[in-house]
């Protein structure tokens, strides 16, 4: 199970990256949060739309839906909806998630 180390606001990407959370593209030259855990002896980092990073601390930190303690799967927000998870954060983050796909 990796471990949260520290997350960092990114004003402005160099490159286009893919959203952890939901799997969307995040433009160069966005905003986005990168994350960074350690685990299995390696340090690793994933970056989010700043949206999606925010129902992640807001609502996912805790929930079992999409942490079961191994931590979480890539594209955890997106498949949570897809399977049909009524989570506060899932709903929060629903209609954003409409407005860049």
């Amino acid at each position: 199970m990796a471990e949260f180390l520290r997350s960092t606001n990114i004003k402005s990407t160099r490159k286009i990256r893919r959203c952890f959370a939901c799997g969307e593209i995040i433009k160069k030259g966005s905003k986005a949060a990168e994350w960074v855990s350690v685990g299995d002896g390696s340090v690793s980092s994933v970056y989010l739309h700043p949206k999606c990073w925010k129902v992640t601390v807001d609502y996912c930190f805790g929930c079992n839906n999409c942490d079961n303690g191994e931590g979480f799967q890539e594209f955890y927000l997106k498949e949570s909806m897809d399977e049909g998870s009524r989570y506060q954060g899932v709903d929060e983050w629903h209609p954003f998630y409409l407005s860049i796909i």
